[in-house]
């Protein structure tokens, strides 16, 4: 082959200046050219497939599946360094944000509960929030509103091959890469 500087990252067909076809096999080129018939496409890599199960495992986190899914995921994929990776952000995601849930949940109790009392008393009677009621309504569709954006950005992030992380002070659950240690690109 001519005019070869530096090996391509992922094995596949590759023309040469001369307009050959060589097979990368990720470690070596083939020792002769293909014939004159157009390549055959490159067969899935593995580390495609990790990239399209971190991607499923946060659909499957925004769908409804939520922590547990993600849990699944986490306890499923201690060979695929990736996949576990984006699992333990959803994980980590999931233990950031349930405080402040359970805190608009909170909120919300007190006026619910005697609104069902003044029923039992008074079956015409209404329901009137009162402040902190609006103050959980409002905590909890932010927390859910930030929730839904950082798993899609968890999707896109997962389909680019991307080594993302939430970005948080912390991350409580063990199996997220910290910045600049990626062990490898998978795009």
């Amino acid at each position: 082959m001519t005019d070869v500087h530096a090996p391509p990252p992922h094995p596949g067909w590759y023309a040469d200046a001369d307009g050959a076809w060589w097979w990368w096999d990720g470690e070596g080129w083939t020792p002769a050219p293909a014939p004159e018939a157009a390549p055959s496409p490159a067969p899935r890599s593995g580390r495609d497939q990790e990239r399209t199960t971190a991607m499923i495992m946060w659909i499957v986190f925004v769908v409804g599946g939520g922590w547990i899914g993600a849990l699944i995921f986490y306890v499923v994929a201690k060979d695929k360094p990736f996949v576990r990776h984006h699992a333990a952000e959803a994980l980590n995601l999931t233990i950031w944000l349930l405080p402040l849930q359970l805190v608009g949940f909170a909120l919300l109790v007190p006026d619910y509960v005697g609104w069902i009392g003044d029923v039992v008393d008074d079956s015409g009677a209404s329901f009137s929030p009162s402040g902190p009621f609006w103050v959980g309504i409002a905590l909890v569709v932010v927390v859910a509103l930030v929730d839904y954006a950082l798993a899609i950005t968890g999707i896109v992030m997962a389909h680019r091959g991307r080594w993302w992380r939430l970005p948080l002070p912390f991350h409580p659950v063990r199996g997220a890469v910290a910045r600049g240690e990626e062990p490898y690109p998978v795009a």
